[in-house]
């Protein structure tokens, strides 16, 4: 079984201006995801054929994480796209 999913996400941030590190933040936004998952007759599956599916969806991110430093952040970010939720826990690095 193989799955992927590659989104192009679109996020506002609004980050809560503390004095010092880390700062926290929440972001949300929208995004274009496309996602493909596949299952081999080699699988230990209950039938005999090969299935596979790809689509590409709008769909939706809510999240938010701490900034340690000017550039580098911990974040986690709720995904649904069609149904399907994934919870990514990133490490981030801003370019500025």
């Amino acid at each position: 079984v193989s799955q992927l999913l590659l989104g192009f996400p679109v996020a506002l941030e609004f980050e809560f201006n503390t004095v010092s590190f880390p700062r926290p933040y929440v972001n949300g936004g929208v995004g274009v995801y496309y996602s493909r998952f596949s299952i081999d007759d080699g699988d230990d599956v209950p039938f005999d054929d090969d299935r596979s599916a790809s689509e590409t969806d709008v769909g939706l991110n809510i999240g938010g994480g701490l900034r340690f430093t000017p550039k580098l952040g911990l974040e986690v970010r709720l995904i649904d796209v069609s149904g399907f939720t994934t919870i990514p826990i990133m490490l981030t690095y801003r370019i500025k």
